[in-house]
């Protein structure tokens, strides 16, 4: 798996009822704004690029380390 910018150590595995889980979490580093004023909360978003998902692949064989 390529994750760029991640070291191994910010991800998470776990197995859940025989599910192997790989995840991290990735801290966005752009300012968004808010302002709270006569009970209504407004907030200022950056906008996300589209992203395109990838088709789901099926894994022929995986190889775990435990340690």
């Amino acid at each position: 798996m390529t994750a760029p910018g991640l070291s191994k150590e910010d991800f998470k595995v776990t197995i859940d009822n025989g599910i192997l889980n790989i995840s991290a979490e990735i801290e966005d580093k752009k300012e968004e704004k808010g302002q709270y004023k006569d009970g209504v909360l407004k907030l200022k978003l950056h906008k996300l690029d589209e992203v395109k998902s990838k088709p789901t692949r099926q894994l022929k064989s995986l190889k775990l380390t435990v340690s």
